[in-house]
Parts: structure tokens; sequence; C-alpha cells
């Protein structure tokens, strides 16, 4: 008796022991905002470029930068927003779709003739596809859609960007790079045929694509002033969930591990306003805190040039 009412206690303790960290960790991300909003740049004079920002955490990073000059929302379904964008002056709706390259070197012609700079681009967009899927031009639609196209983009866009103080690209990326092998062999993706598809590995290999992209990046632009980081914005409650059949059961469960899509923006607003000098270039950021510099010396990136230089879309 003495036993089973120790374990029944030590049940009723380990629960409010969970139960109590999870109540830091939704207080936490309630009141992170208050921690990062004491130190910011000014955004009065900022062009920003958000992909992916119809919905889910690219719209809710653009409310959170609204007091820039002018806030370009990018993606594919102006519908989702149509209504809002009246209660924005400065917020701008521009099509783009990631998964074709010649619309994405389409959209990024359109918009050096639209706007005169881009002060901090932030790379979004990504789609979590469970089903076997390709690009236009024949990519795995995970490595395409949410490492490609944002390569092809930044690129492009790079002789857009001042060379100023504040200036910075920023990837969002995700803790699922950590769901990958060892040793991984991008060249595997970097091609246009097709591929066997362990859906939950390939998109973790497209997040850890992200993470050296940002520190590749960062080793490009050295010497400038542009800064580029990457980020986990944590497990966030978007149509991405509902891809997943268990998700409407253990719905009410996973609340308490998962993020709103505002609590999810939150570090990609803390990268966009923080003064470069306080943030740590080309590293990976969760919950506002550097984690690490995730880097592959640039052999990605290299690949990444060489493939696109032969599909013509950069010299």
């Amino acid at each position: 008796m003495n036993k089973l009412l120790a374990l029944s206690l030590g049940s009723i303790s380990l629960i409010a022991g969970k139960l109590q960290i999870m109540g830091g960790i939704n207080y936490f991300r309630k009141h992170q905002e208050v921690q990062i909003i004491l130190n910011e740049i000014a955004l009065h004079d900022k062009t920003i470029l958000i992909t992916g920002a119809t919905d889910g955490i690219g719209w809710e990073t653009a409310k959170k930068l609204s007091k820039a000059k002018s806030i370009i929302v990018a993606g594919r379904n102006i519908e989702r927003i149509k209504s809002q964008l009246n209660n924005y002056t400065n917020i701008q709706y521009m099509y783009l779709d990631l998964n074709d390259l010649d619309k994405v070197q389409q959209f990024c012609e359109e918009f050096k003739k639209s706007y005169g700079k881009l002060d901090i681009l932030i790379n979004n967009a990504g789609v979590f596809n469970l089903d076997q899927k390709y690009t236009k031009q024949g990519f795995e639609q995970n490595f395409g859609i949410n490492y490609l196209s944002p390569f092809l983009l930044t690129y492009n866009l790079l002789g857009h960007i001042p060379n100023e103080q504040e200036s910075r690209i920023i990837f969002v990326a995700s803790r699922a790079h950590t769901d990958t092998p060892r040793q991984v062999d991008f060249n595997y993706y970097l091609n246009q045929d097709p591929i066997p598809y362990p859906w939950h590995k390939t998109y973790g290999i497209s997040k850890l694509a992200n993470m050296y992209e940002a520190s590749s990046f960062a080793n490009h632009l050295k010497g400038t002033n542009i800064k580029v980081y990457s980020l986990h914005p944590g497990v966030v409650r978007t149509n991405m969930l509902n891809q997943f059949q268990f998700y409407s059961f253990l719905a009410p469960f996973i609340w308490y591990f998962t993020k709103t899509p505002e609590q999810g923006s939150v570090t990609s607003k803390f990268l966009a306003t923080s003064p470069n000098n306080n943030l740590k270039n080309g590293y990976y950021y969760k919950d506002c805190y550097p984690k690490y510099l995730k880097s592959d010396d640039n052999v990605l990136f290299n690949n990444t040039i060489k493939l696109l230089q032969k599909l013509g879309y950069i010299k």
C-alpha cells in the first residue's frame, strides 16, 4: 500500500513537474518579446522582403516589422491576406512561386525594377511534403523549395542589398536538421533524377542546407556590412501539421509543445531588428539565442553555384 501510494505521489509529482516546465516554456514564449524590444534598430527607412508571408509565421513576422518603410510579402496566394492588407499602407504583395526557378528569376527582375534597395531579406517560405513531389525543373520539392530556390533568390538580389551597417539576410531553418545522417551527400539532391523518398530525412536535409546556406553566404559576404543568420522558429501550429492524420486527435496534447504562428515569428523579428553588432554572423539561432555555427566549408555553396550556372540562372 505504501509502495502504491509512493508511486502515485511520484507520478503526480512528475506530471506536476512537467506541467510546471511547460508553463514556464509558455510564459517564456509569451514574454520573450519584452526582452527584445528594448534594443532594436530603426526600421522607418528599411525595405524588407519576406517570402512565404501570406500566412503563418511569415505574415506574423510582417506584422511585427510593420514600422518599416516598405514590407514586401511574397507568396502564391494573396487571398489569404487580401482583407488584412488594407490595414497596412506599407505592406505590399508580390507573387512568388518557389516551385519554379524561372518564376524566381522573373520575381528578382521585377523586384529590382520596383524597389531601389533591399535592406532585410527573410527567406521564410518552406514546404514539408509527405508525398513524393518534384519542382518544375525536376528537383525533389522539399529540397527545391526550401533550399535551391531561396539560394537563387538570395544570390540574384545580393547586388540590391546595400553595404550598410544593418543590412542582413535571414534563413528560416528548423531543428529537423538534427534528424539527418551524419554524412549527407548533397550532390544526390542537386540532381534532377527521381530519388528514394524518406520524407522526414529529406525535409531535415533541406533545413540543414539552409544552415549551411547561411554560414556560406556569411563567408561569401565577408568584408562587407551584410550579415547572415539562420533560425529555428519552434514547432509551430501551422498548416504543415494538418498533414498528419494524428494531429487532430493529439492536438490538445501537442499544444503544450508547440507555438502559435505569432510566437514562432519572435526569433525572426529578433534577428531582423537586433543590431548586427549584437549578433553572431552565420550562426543558427533558437529562441533568440545563438546555438552554433554549422559549416561545410562552402562545399554545398560552390556546388550550387555550379549547378545554377549550368542551368543558365546565374553567370
